[in-house]
């Protein structure tokens, strides 16, 4: 049997490589491509067809003219079809909005099936068959400012587009968001929305620096450290166990179990060069390493203690002022700078007097930028450095120099404030534009993912 003098409305080919074919008023045709025939299927009262859909689970549906949906059953040998109608029902809201659909889609987030009727868009959850949630331009808790929706399609990012007759085309995102945000108003951890620093322990207990100081929660409630403006970094000491807190003005200040140990200013300790600390860095042997507005300062673990802006012979390098410090597989320092680049730190570490300096900034041309802001040495032993302007930066080793990447892994803006890696070796990179992450695959490259305000971001800016 062959198709004469058919209108045909819809071509859907299935799992099985055969083609069902909607007609107008002719019912539904299957040709069996192996077999090269054709199936006739006449469906009496509901014979125009205008659309015509698969779903996840393998069902087919059929989208009628005037008749409503229909989900299609075929005997074992194809030869038969039976169905079950799902109608427009006036005195129930939770029935098809209209029995004419022109289009049909499954948004395989929420496993629902999209339809675009002649009355707006209907949506039924492909395992609670017959309720539907319509959107419609009246007579309905859910709006769609438009009347009749002649298309919908899911693209293969997962979003729902709407196509509908005088009013555009909307889209919709139905992905849950990937995270939860904290906020002030319905949080009680936060007291503000304006968070400087975090650090969690391992029994649970957050740290956080904000605007006016440094609070202290765990076991559902919040206790107030330090009134300081502008707390700059929270870490913790490996050897000691305490919580290293570092603000403007205030030098470094230790805590544990959320009470204030000790504070350390350049009035009664040799390693502060100035009250004004950025960062606190122990390295694999317990000293501590301090980036501060004058300069770099140590207090190593025996005891003994250095500011190199008062060290004679050191390098100048050490005096300049330093925001952040991570330590290399080498036991090397590598150290940021306001506006001087980064700093390579090699020599005997226990020998401050001994230490070499190298400088990479832009003037020498081997850091595309002069504003880094943070490192992350890899568990590869690569090392990365976040920068402004020029957005993500790796060490090459042959040439010793840093390279931007930003652009090789299409990351977003042109800045990177934070880094992070996980367990599973995936890269968390803060940017300006989003948060990505960067996950090894099999040829050593990574694959990136953008996380932005809308996968539940509270900002872009990081």
């Amino acid at each position: 049997m062959y198709l004469k003098k058919v209108n045909i409305q819809a071509i859907l080919e299935d799992t099985n490589g055969d083609l069902l074919i909607g007609t107008w008023e002719d019912g539904l045709f299957r040709y069996v491509t192996g077999e090269n025939r054709f199936i006739h299927y006449p469906m009496e009262n509901q014979s125009s067809i205008l659309s015509l859909f698969q779903d996840s689970r393998g069902t087919i549906w059929v989208g009628g003219s005037g008749s409503g949906l229909h989900r299609a059953e075929f005997s074992a040998d194809k030869e038969d079809i039976s169905l079950i109608t799902y109608r427009h029902t006036p005195t129930s809201e939770l029935s098809l909005c209209s029995n004419y659909i022109y289009s049909m889609d499954e948004d395989l987030q929420t496993h629902s099936l999209w339809l675009g009727t002649r009355e707006g868009v209907s949506i039924m959850n492909i395992y609670q068959e017959g309720t539907f949630v319509n959107y419609q331009d009246t007579g309905t808790r859910y709006h769609l400012p438009v009347h009749e929706v002649n298309s919908v399609f899911r693209d293969k990012n997962g979003l729902m587009w709407i196509g509908t007759k005088g009013a555009g085309v909307f889209y919709a995102n139905t992905r849950l968001p990937s995270f939860h945000i904290f906020h002030s108003h319905n949080s009680k951890v936060l007291f503000t929305d304006y968070i400087s620093a975090l650090y969690v322990e391992e029994n649970g207990a957050i740290w956080a620096g904000f605007g006016y100081g440094v609070d202290y929660y765990h076991r559902n409630k919040t206790t107030s450290v330090v009134s300081t403006p502008r707390p700059y970094h929270i870490s913790c000491s490996a050897s000691t166990r305490e919580v290293l807190l570092s603000a403007h003005d205030e030098g470094v200040i230790t805590c544990r179990d959320g009470r204030k140990i000790n504070q350390y200013t350049t009035r009664n300790c040799d390693f502060i060069p100035h009250d004004l600390v950025f960062t606190v860095y122990e390295d694999k042997k317990g000293n501590w390493w301090l980036g501060t507005y004058m300069g770099l300062g140590v207090r190593y673990k025996d005891g003994r203690s250095y500011c190199f802006n008062r060290l004679e012979g050191s390098d100048k390098l050490l005096t300049r002022e330093i925001t952040s410090i991570t330590e290399g597989n080498d036991n090397t320092l590598w150290l940021a700078t306001n506006n001087n680049g980064i700093i390579h730190v090699r020599g005997n570490m226990e020998q401050p007097e001994e230490l070499l300096c190298k400088n990479y900034c832009i003037e020498n041309g081997s850091l595309p930028v002069n504003t880094p802001l943070c490192f992350l040495v890899d568990s590869q032993g690569q090392v990365w450095a976040g920068t402004e302007g020029s957005g993500l930066c790796l060490y090459d080793t042959k040439s010793d120099s840093f390279r931007s990447v930003h652009r090789t892994y299409n990351l977003p803006g042109d800045m990177v404030g934070s880094m992070e890696e996980d367990e599973l070796g995936n890269i968390w990179v803060g940017t300006n534009q989003g948060l990505a992450k960067l996950s090894p695959s099999e040829n050593e490259e990574f694959r990136v993912r953008i996380f932005t305000v809308s996968d539940g971001l509270a900002d872009n800016f990081f």
